[in-house]
């Protein structure tokens, strides 16, 4: 059996992942993810050829962060403005010497956590991730939901006087710049109150469209966000009239994405 790459492209992150079996991750490693494009793909492909070590592997799945063109080769809305329309599939071709798939990064987190985590035992999941940026999957029967152009429940909007949408009020990226530190050095309380009570809107509104047995959150954000504050707002802004399905944190951590990836290998 062959060796496969498996990569996590965030706007903050980087994450690689090797798996000779298709049954387990061998070796991993994570590095911030270079704004500029051309420096990133030169050291994206360092790093993972370094943690091959001369193995020689076929195919790489990459999990990518924003909307991308039909051809899952350039991205066509990003946060690393630097990468936008650039040909991101044929570069790593190039500089990997291996075909490569690309796949939206939360879709295969969130088939990580529906497989091998938090989510193994239900049918239907939902995985919404809070980092640099949000969005959010429905996973059925250990499948990406059939879908016609992808999902961006990030964007969905919840304040109709400034059309604004959920992604800007509780992504990483729209608290750093609200109050000019990361979401990591933030400990006033009565900022994360506000943070999961938009939050909680964004999960109600998602478990009402998407009726699922669990809906897990992950993301870079959520280490800072009580769990049990999410699950007590749901409940009182939708409890009352539809059954609320089990809410947890995610148990994969940074790394389900390569999972979901390792998963996706084992059809190919």
């Amino acid at each position: 059996m062959s060796t496969n790459l498996f990569f996590d492209i965030g706007a903050s992150k980087t994450r690689i992942g090797v798996s000779s079996d298709l049954s387990s991750i061998t070796d991993q490693d994570a590095f911030d993810t270079p704004k500029n494009f051309d420096e990133a793909m030169n050291l994206i492909s360092v790093r993972a050829k370094n943690l091959l070590n001369e193995i020689k592997s076929e195919r790489a799945i990459v999990g990518l962060a924003g909307p991308m063109d039909k051809d899952h080769d350039r991205l066509l809305k990003s946060n690393l403005a630097d990468w936008v329309n650039k040909p991101i599939k044929k570069t790593l071709e190039e500089k990997l010497g291996m075909s490569v798939l690309i796949y939206n990064d939360c879709l295969l987190t969130g088939l990580g956590e529906a497989v091998y985590g938090a989510g193994k035992d239900e049918r239907i999941v939902c995985y919404v991730t809070v980092s640099s940026g949000v969005n959010g999957v429905r996973i059925v029967d250990r499948a990406i939901d059939v879908n016609a152009a992808g999902f961006e429940i990030g964007h969905q909007i919840i304040d109709l006087r400034e059309s604004r949408d959920l992604e800007s009020y509780i992504s990483g990226l729209s608290i750093e710049r609200r109050y000019g530190k990361s979401p990591m050095d933030i400990n006033d309380p009565k900022i994360w109150e506000e943070v999961e009570r938009y939050l909680a809107v964004g999960v109600s509104n998602t478990i009402l469209h998407w009726s699922p047995n669990i809906l897990i959150l992950g993301g870079g954000v959520m280490y800072q966000i009580d769990i049990n504050h999410i699950i007590r707002n749901v409940n009182g802004l939708i409890g009352n009239f539809f059954e609320v399905p089990k809410i947890v944190k995610s148990k994969l951590g940074d790394f389900g994405g390569l999972w979901g990836g390792l998963y996706i290998s084992r059809d190919h």
